[in-house]
């Protein structure tokens, strides 16, 4: 199957080509790993959003909204999220 879109390569050469970018994407770090976390788990298993928003109890437009960085997800959807995904958060201290 072809890959029609590479989200990681895309994010790398936006992030690299725009400065003013990268530095709001340093502040919302957590928030764009998860969705890119989730963009890729859909990715990995040929699941649509409609897909994954069935599988979590979600309208699939939520789905398409948080994936946009349009909303901050409130924590039980963030739990909702892990728990379809089988993954976890790991908090590292940068100080």
């Amino acid at each position: 199957m072809e890959k029609l879109y590479d989200f990681k390569k895309e994010k790398e050469k936006i992030l690299k080509e725009k400065p003013e970018i990268k530095k709001l994407y340093d502040n919302l770090e957590l928030k764009y790993k998860l969705i890119e976390s989730v963009i890729e788990y859909r990715a990995e298993k040929n699941l649509t959003q409609k897909d994954l928003a069935e599988n979590i109890g979600v309208q699939q437009q939520v789905i398409s909204r948080f994936e946009r960085g349009l909303v901050n997800p409130r924590i039980d959807f963030v739990q909702k999220i892990l728990n379809a995904t089988g993954k976890d958060i790991e908090f590292i201290d940068k100080r």
